[in-house]
């Protein structure tokens, strides 16, 4: 079942075309990687599918009803959005930070209830934030802000995890277990679109990889199929071995693709 659906997107900012026609579906369980070069479209098609941007063609729907028509409290009950590089402002506790994704749940002035407080313990639990429960959120490092703005996200309980690259600040261990975390909430029934540039990490949690180049699709499909050495040569320009080792794709960058005087990518 086809959860969250874009249909021939297309998106200008600024007047200036960053994605063109893409079409892409996450269904139910799914974990699907978001990949491409720097400014290939990947956070402003994350935007759009968190209905924060209005595409000049096309649109995005849930579960079959357009997300611009869903009411702001509903949309962020069902979509949960973790936009790159976030981080809090305030010097609040990073207990009550992370209760800031039960927000959508509680009417004015009401107090989070039992089921609030479960939900906000699990995602705390989930990205190892428990034991920074009551430091500043404006004292933590980079690694430690990315897993509590995680946490925020998934106490939200939303059937749909949007994230612009969750794991670029973190170490290998929590770079391993936020995907974890991500893969086993699409496997309880939820659906997550994660934008990525790890290409091994990507091989090993994602359901379906899609290839974002030049405002557009250039692949989509199971990593296996979709990680070659021609195509991460195409998007890429690198020179990549894929290895699989006991059943697990490693994706070995081994030099540049050099491409000819004038051969250029356009910047999206």
């Amino acid at each position: 079942m086809s959860r969250l659906a874009a249909e021939d997107l297309r998106v200008s900012l600024g007047g200036r075309p960053v994605l063109d026609g893409v079409s892409l579906e996450i269904g139910t369980g799914e974990l699907v990687g978001l990949l491409g070069p720097n400014a290939s479209g990947k956070t402003t098609l994350l935007r759009a599918f968190a209905g924060l941007l209005d595409p000049r063609h096309g649109g995005v729907a849930l579960d079959g009803i357009p997300v611009a028509a869903l009411a702001p409290r509903e949309r962020a009950r069902r979509i949960a959005y973790l936009e790159q590089g976030a981080a809090s402002e305030w010097p609040i506790t990073v207990e009550k930070l992370v209760a800031l994704g039960r927000a959508p749940h509680l009417g004015p002035w009401q107090r989070a209830g039992k089921e609030d407080r479960a939900a906000i313990a699990d995602a705390m639990a989930r990205c190892d934030v428990t034991h920074l429960a009551h430091r500043p959120a404006t004292g933590l490092s980079g690694g430690e802000a990315a897993r509590v703005m995680l946490a925020r996200a998934l106490a939200t309980g939303a059937d749909v995890l949007l994230a612009d690259e969750p794991v670029s600040h973190l170490d290998p261990y929590h770079q391993f277990r936020v995907m974890s975390v991500i893969r086993a909430r699409a496997d309880q029934g939820g659906a997550a679109l994660v934008a990525l540039h790890d290409l091994t990490l990507a091989a090993r949690f994602c359901d379906r990889v899609v290839l974002l180049f030049d405002g557009g699709v250039a692949a989509a499909g199971p990593p296996a199929d979709t990680l070659t050495p021609d195509c991460l040569a195409r998007v890429f320009s690198v020179d990549a071995a894929v290895v699989d080792q006991d059943g697990v794709l490693q994706v070995v960058q081994r030099g540049l693709v050099e491409r000819p005087p004038g051969e250029e990518k356009r910047s999206r």
